[in-house]
């Protein structure tokens, strides 16, 4: 897995924890409903699949997503998933 794929998941991770423990939640960025979101610690395994888990606050579904970096239409939708996630973690710690 590339260093720097492996360096946004360790900082998402860190935010995550952060964000956790003062009890708020991640808050969509792009809409104004601002829909809540709490995430579970992204996981990786085997150097080749990474994880994502996240329920939503409000209707309390569940959502799992496995992404396979070799795949390169996978990579880009992991990579914009941990940008977009990385906006509500932010979105959510600032308020």
């Amino acid at each position: 897995m590339k260093q720097l794929l492996l360096k946004r998941i360790d900082e998402i991770n860190s935010k995550l924890s952060e964000l956790n423990s003062i009890d708020k939640f991640s808050i969509e960025p792009d809409s104004t409903w601002e829909s809540q979101f709490q995430y579970e610690p992204i996981k990786t395994k085997n150097d080749r699949y990474v994880y994502i888990e996240y329920k939503d606050v409000h209707t309390l579904e569940v959502d799992k997503t496995r992404y396979n970096t070799n795949n390169d239409d996978q990579m880009m939708d992991l990579t914009a998933n941990l940008n977009w996630m990385l906006k509500s973690i932010n979105k959510g710690l600032n308020q």
